[in-house]
């Protein structure tokens, strides 16, 4: 169900993007004064950019979100004092909590809009490791800073 929502999101983000970006070129392009607009989007708008479009919305969801081991020495009991500070750190907000996660999301909600609204970061806290889910980029900005921060303690 996650797979679908993302791909119907990021369908709907590459699409009118890629549109935008067409209206642009139609417009400042000088060699698109001499062609009728219907005949160039004919050129422009066919069979290629729409798999292309397809293919990125497919490829984002599978390849742009992670599940990430982070290794502490005790449990999460012994660990959270300094775990939740630096989560805050990157700019995340407890949403909600239960025995077995903690899910987060994004403060900013610019960032939050960027994301397309799946800027939550889940962290399962059952076990050791720990595991955080969520965007691929923020998870491992997030582990690094974890990484840095067990170094120093």
């Amino acid at each position: 169900m996650n797979f679908l929502r993302r791909f119907l999101k990021f369908l709907a983000f590459f699409g009118v993007s890629y549109i935008l970006i067409f209206v642009l070129f139609v417009y400042l392009s000088p060699s698109s004064k001499d062609i009728p607009l219907d005949e160039f989007i004919a050129m422009r708008f066919g069979l290629k950019s729409v798999l292309i479009i397809f293919g990125f919305s497919i490829i984002y969801p599978l390849m742009g979100f992670a599940k990430i081991k982070f290794y502490v020495n005790g449990d999460w009991e012994a660990n959270k004092e300094w775990i939740i500070p630096i989560v805050e750190e990157c700019g995340y907000v407890k949403e909600e909590e239960n025995d077995k996660e903690i899910t987060y999301r994004k403060k900013n909600k610019f960032m939050r809009a960027i994301n397309l609204g799946e800027d939550h970061l889940i962290l399962d806290k059952t076990d050791n490791p720990l595991e955080f889910y969520g965007m691929r980029k923020e998870v491992k900005r997030l582990k690094q800073r974890l990484d840095l921060a067990k170094e120093l303690r």
